[in-house]
């Protein structure tokens, strides 16, 4: 396993007592800017749950999203 893949399994455990992370803690565990993340295509973005106006991302869709991104590296 490389350690890229390693630091992205750690994340699986992180913050085991929130179950879901809205958009901006998402894209700060992960790395990635809140524009960049609204820029991905609905396809290339993780499951998102919708309460009105406030979304957010679960753990396991967080987890699968970070499976499907490792699968089309090159």
């Amino acid at each position: 396993m490389s350690n890229h893949s390693r630091r992205l399994k750690a994340l699986d455990y992180q913050g085991e007592d929130v179950a879901a992370y809205p958009i901006p803690e998402f894209c700060r565990l992960h790395r990635i800017g809140v524009a960049t993340y609204h820029k991905l295509p609905l396809e290339k973005r993780p499951r998102e749950i919708r309460f009105g106006r406030k979304v957010l991302i679960t753990r396991e869709s967080a987890a699968e999203w970070r499976r499907r991104m490792e699968g089309e590296s090159p």
